[in-house]
């Protein structure tokens, strides 16, 4: 009988020589198949019979036979070693134009929102058979499920990525002020004590806590009210629309939402630093042809549509 042995322990050309040997049910066929001698391949079959501890093909009338364990081993064998080729053989080239694949992103609704128009757009015309599936994992998050594969690819803020993270620098993003179009704090200047006066809404993934207004806000001496903290910019302009509320948000979705719901920017009267929008992958997928094409699409919707990136990272 058979004992267990490691993989490490054993010549993987004896399981290539058997898979051929079990095909062809004959030495001297199998020895033209691997270019070997007859006597070479001969000397392998009866190293594997002394592996497998089973006679593996046995002589009958008309030629050889195999034996139950070599008819239980011989499906299993030929597909481990197709898979095991398939390891080894240089990856197909992407072509999106017929790929059938999907690709997990973790965005949030901001950058889910101003990206994925575009995107989607581009995949009706170029790449039919790609879908796109968008999970909104939080930034602390993402690296972890980049780690485990869960998903392919991250576009958003994040924090300083792991050894295993790749982070590229697609913009810098700042800040507007978004109001309903009739909003009074538009009547004059709009000035610090103004825009403080006026009730606020803030967009906090974790619902709780300050932004970087508040910092700004409270080094000039002031202090705003945030009479509403939600975890997603989509509801702004609902929230906008028939209220006194002021909202600063990135100036990409604050400029798109003005565009689409009525509403107005303008320039926060607090000095407010620009912030990095980020494309991050696990290094894992650094060549892989998927996930190459992807990156392309998005940074050529950065360079296209958003304004582009002013450093490198």
């Amino acid at each position: 009988m058979m004992q267990d042995v490691s993989l490490a322990q054993i010549d993987t050309n004896l399981l290539v020589a058997l898979d051929f040997l079990l095909k062809e049910r004959s030495v001297s066929r199998a020895a033209e198949r691997l270019y070997v001698s007859q006597p070479a391949m001969s000397n392998t079959l009866k190293r594997l019979r002394h592996l497998f501890d089973d006679p593996l093909l046995v002589r009958v009338k008309g030629g050889m036979e195999l034996t139950p364990l070599a008819h239980h081993i011989a499906v299993p064998l030929h597909q481990a070693l197709l898979h095991l080729q398939a390891v080894i053989t240089k990856p197909p080239t992407f072509d999106p134009s017929t790929a059938q694949a999907t690709f997990r992103v973790a965005a949030l609704d901001y950058a889910a929102s101003v990206f994925l128009p575009e995107l989607v757009e581009h995949c009706a015309e170029h790449a039919p058979g790609i879908r796109l599936t968008i999970r909104p994992t939080l930034p602390h998050d993402c690296y972890r499920a980049l780690e485990e594969g869960d998903i392919d690819l991250g576009i958003g803020v994040f924090p300083k990525p792991t050894s295993n993270i790749t982070c590229e620098l697609l913009y810098q993003e700042h800040f507007l002020g978004l109001v309903r179009d009739d909003h009074p704090l538009l009547d004059e200047a709009i000035t610090p004590e103004r825009y403080a006066g006026y009730p606020h809404g803030l967009v906090s993934t974790r619902g709780e806590g300050e932004g970087p207004v508040d910092v700004a806000l409270a080094a000039a001496g002031l202090h705003r009210d945030i009479t509403i903290r939600v975890p997603f910019f989509l509801a702004v302009p609902a929230l906008l629309r028939s209220s006194q509320l002021v909202f600063t948000l990135p100036s990409q979705l604050a400029s798109w939402m003005a565009q689409h719901h009525n509403l107005q920017t303008f320039p926060p009267p607090v000095k407010l630093s620009p912030f990095p929008i980020e494309l991050v992958w696990h290094r894992r997928l650094d060549q892989e042809p998927g996930n190459q094409w992807l990156r392309d699409r998005v940074r050529s919707i950065a360079k296209q549509t958003l304004q582009p990136a002013t450093e490198p990272m």
